[in-house]
């Protein structure tokens, strides 16, 4: 990584110390320099920054709008914005700087841009921003082709940095603000440029000042962090394990059959209202045999949705907050083709009989409170994919996932049905599930306090590498078998008890 610096310095005045009439005028050290100001600017990379291997290439074919979130450590400005353009982008280009509420503070037309590489713009007035805060830059492409690298590691340049958890956003669609985030933590290259007065001394000289050294371009490598301490194994049941009978019209496990929508139910079409979403703002909010045709975005707490189908994602995150929901006998997904967003997150909320297909992940678990019961997910892929069932990001107290049904048989980019390993879970549990394919279908790793996975049956040789992936030293495990399953998701035979490996 390389921070471009701009320095304006004024002269500074020093006055000579007279001594007194009536006796010698003694030596007097020069008083210490006034410190000089100095306007810098910075920014992540340079025009001239390359990379080596390329970032990888991704073409969508949908418009997307790609951004970076990032803080200064002090008060400064934007000056403006750069984005790497990969080989085959075609278009025009919109750059935009947004505050952490979802207000475009700025926007700039791309223009003279080359066929690849950096492409900037600069504002016609830069714009002011608060230290401490959180920013976003973004451009729009409507070509759907862009630049982006997984794992993306912490970006420094003087006060400038990366924001915490999710560096690179993005949203489908027309150009408007970038919330939603992979939960592998791309880097879409989007770079703003940070102007901030640097107060610090700095004593005069007729030398030009060397700027400091910056931090090297972030590597495409990322880094493994020790997982948190485990607590000894338990031998007795947790106290906090749920108590739960499966409800709705399935006679085993879910099916497409007895989850989603309910046959027969009319629907009411919802004009979207938020580019591609339809987004809700009040409080205690109930749809109920509805349809919405692109993205359920819920911003308000304490909502409510049943009998209902939505064609594209359900999320309750906005900037920084998350909102309160409920979802029951509700279809999410097309019909047709994948979606690599998941299907219904990020936390604080309860799904119960949902029916999400035509999405690379199923549920996001990025938050506390989080339950999904007697649900049925059929996963798919896009190239460079990484497919999960139920996925944890950034996780925080009290998942459950109990009685579900997750097939990922028929997705070729995949993790897991199961994919439960973020450091910041804690108190989980994951119990009576059906589930088939995956690398390592069960991964159950890092989350600390009561950790339960109870009763559930993997599908014989269904997998790619392995079973399980575990910390079973820290795992409450018992009765998990492998099975055999009709096409209707019955179970034929019982092959014979999962034990767990690390």
């Amino acid at each position: 990584m390389v921070a471009c610096g701009l320095a304006i310095a004024a002269i500074p005045v020093i006055s000579a110390l007279k001594g007194s009439p009536d006796r010698p005028v003694s030596a007097v050290a020069p008083p210490t320099p006034k410190a000089t100001p100095k306007m810098r600017e910075v920014s992540f990379w340079t025009p001239t920054t390359a990379f080596k291997p390329a970032p990888p290439r991704h073409a969508d074919g949908s418009p997307v709008e790609l951004g970076t979130r990032f803080t200064a450590a002090q008060d400064g400005w934007v000056a403006g914005i750069r984005f790497f353009k990969a080989s085959g982008e075609k278009g025009a280009h919109t750059g935009s700087l947004w505050d952490a509420t979802g207000r475009r503070l700025a926007s700039i037309a791309f223009t003279a841009e080359s066929a690849s590489g950096w492409q900037e713009a600069r504002f016609g007035k830069t714009v002011p921003i608060k230290g401490g805060e959180v920013y976003t830059v973004s451009y729009h492409s409507d070509h759907g082709t862009y630049a982006g690298r997984p794992s993306a590691t912490a970006l420094r340049s003087g006060p400038l940095s990366s924001a915490k958890g999710r560096t690179g956003v993005y949203m489908y669609g027309k150009s408007r603000f970038p919330h939603k985030s992979n939960p592998r933590n791309y880097n879409y290259f989007v770079d703003p440029i940070y102007q901030w007065w640097d107060d610090q001394p700095t004593l005069p000289t007729t030398s030009t000042p060397t700027p400091s050294a910056p931090t090297a371009t972030p590597s495409a490598t990322p880094k493994r962090e020790k997982p948190s301490p485990k607590p000894s194994p338990s031998t007795s049941k947790p106290s906090t394990e749920p108590s739960y009978e499966p409800s709705g019209s399935c006679p085993g496990y879910p099916t497409p059959d007895c989850t989603g929508v309910p046959p027969g139910t009319d629907l009411v079409t919802k004009r979207l209202n938020d580019g591609g979403a339809y987004r809700v703002k009040t409080a205690g909010t109930v749809l109920d045999g509805v349809h919405i045709p692109g993205d359920l975005l819920i911003t308000a707490n304490n909502v409510t949705v049943k009998n209902s189908r939505i064609d594209g994602t359900v999320i309750n995150e906005w900037g920084t907050t998350h909102y309160s929901f409920k979802i029951s006998d509700s279809t999410v997904g097309p019909a047709t083709g994948c979606l690599t967003a998941p299907g219904v997150g990020e936390s604080d909320f309860t799904a119960t009989r949902v029916l999400v297909r035509g999405h690379g992940d199923g549920f996001r678990a990025s938050g506390d409170d989080i339950v999904i019961r007697d649900s049925y997910v059929h996963l798919c892929s896009r190239p460079g994919d990484h497919s999960d069932g139920i996925q944890t990001y950034m996780t925080g107290k009290g998942l459950v996932f109990q009685h579900n049904t997750v097939d990922q048989r028929d997705a070729k980019d995949i993790t897991a049905p199961i994919f439960i390993t973020d450091p910041g879970a804690v108190n989980v549990s994951v119990i009576d599930n059906l589930i088939m394919g995956g690398t390592y279908a069960l991964q159950v790793k890092n989350a600390s306090g009561t950790v339960v996975v109870r009763g559930n049956k993997l599908v014989n040789k269904s997998w790619v590498y392995g079973p399980v992936e575990a910390d079973c030293s820290s795992i409450n495990w018992s009765g998990n078998t492998l099975v055999t399953i009709d096409d209707n998701y019955r179970v034929t035979s019982t092959v014979g008890p999962l034990p767990c490996r690390s």
